[in-house]
């Protein structure tokens, strides 16, 4: 079996490599989600079971919306359990497909085993997430027109914040914001700050509370409700009943998110700290690099990380939530592969021609 193109020594995989890359993903999802659920973190099964236990009994209490619409989905398709599991591990086939030498595939591979331990374990919300997030992954291959393609990203989101999760307005919102200032003469965007702080100071405190207590009152059942405490949690140091505060407990949840380090030194610390500076790489890359429908989707991306650091309560959720839109990344990480690739042709072709038998070849045509 080919490991390495025969005709390029610069160690690019064989397509036939490649193709076992993908596959050998697509297995291990089909394995974990299938026989090995065992090994799978049991935080990440809890929505999936909340919504499997809606759509088979009479559960006490009413659930949230966002978690009835999903166990009506699910219990309406036949075999939806088996369904999902296929769906997973051809998504993941897909995006292992963004890739096409050694050091993407290295790379990516820290992100996939997370994607599909912490994702994809069942179905769930992220299911649809990441389905969403690829089909339109797709969809700005497609599309040439901005306006286009902006008009079913709102839409898409519009939907889904309606019916499964509310926070994905606030998405939408942060989305068409940073549309707008993007749009602004770089004169008039001193603007915008100004804004956001009278904004703080008159907007009602029953808002900024209900917004920023969230991570409070999920986590106090860690700390003082006899569960088991997640590793990674942590509380708001004020309360967010002020512009001030919010702003403190927002920058608070910033460091706390991404710089895992706060928490510990362990092997968990390095990897997600790893994640985070990879897909802040090609967040980068993809709105620096990109103009027009490209950009969309890392403004996409970065929309979910401003929303997701008013609330998040620890670590792993965090990983989770921007995991589940990683295919927005995608564009940025294909362009840093074929950038990587030119280079190892490029310096292919350098060696050969200064190799001793190219320059005998040159001498002899030349006389």
């Amino acid at each position: 079996m080919l490991l390495i193109r025969p005709h390029n020594a610069a160690v690019l995989p064989s397509p036939m490599l490649l193709r076992s890359y993908r596959l050998g993903w697509s297995f291990l999802c089909l394995v974990l989600y299938f026989f090995l659920r065992d090994l799978i973190p049991s935080k990440a099964l809890v929505d999936a079971t909340y919504i499997q236990n809606i759509a088979e009994t009479a559960m006490d209490g009413e659930p949230t919306q966002g978690f009835a619409t999903m166990s009506l989905l699910f219990s309406s398709i036949p075999f939806s359990f088996e369904l999902v599991g296929f769906l997973n591990a051809t998504l993941v086939y897909i995006i292992a497909s963004s890739v096409r030498t050694f050091r993407g595939m290295v790379l990516l591979a820290i992100v996939l085993l997370p994607l599909i331990l912490e994702d994809l374990p069942a179905p769930n919300k992220e299911t649809l997430v990441l389905l969403a997030a690829t089909l339109l992954w797709y969809a700005s291959t497609r599309i040439r027109k901005e306006h286009v393609m902006t008009g079913i990203i709102c839409a898409w989101y519009l939907v889904y914040g309606l019916f499964v999760r509310d926070y994905y307005l606030l998405i939408l919102g942060a989305f068409v914001g940073i549309l707008l200032l993007l749009r602004t003469p770089m004169m008039l965007r001193a603007i915008y700050p100004l804004l956001a702080i009278i904004g703080l100071i008159i907007v009602p405190s029953e808002i900024l509370i209900r917004l920023g207590s969230v991570r409070d009152i999920e986590n106090e059942i860690f700390f003082y409700g006899g569960s088991d405490v997640v590793r990674t949690c942590f509380l708001n140091p004020f309360p967010s009943d002020d512009g001030f505060h919010f702003v403190i407990n927002y920058i608070n949840a910033f460091i706390y998110l991404n710089v895992p380090f706060v928490h510990g030194f362990s092997e968990k610390e390095f990897i997600l700290f790893a994640i985070i500076l990879l897909c802040a790489r090609l967040l980068y890359l993809g709105m620096t690099r990109f103009k027009g429908v490209q950009r969309l989707l890392p403004l996409l991306f970065l929309s979910h990380l401003v929303v997701l650091y008013i609330f998040e309560p620890d670590s792993g959720s965090y990983m989770r939530h921007f995991l589940s839109v990683l295919p927005y990344l995608l564009p940025a990480l294909q362009w840093t592969e074929e950038q990587r690739i030119d280079q190892l042709t490029s310096a292919e072709a350098a060696s050969s021609s200064n190799s001793p038998t190219f320059k005998a070849a040159s001498k002899d045509l030349s006389s």
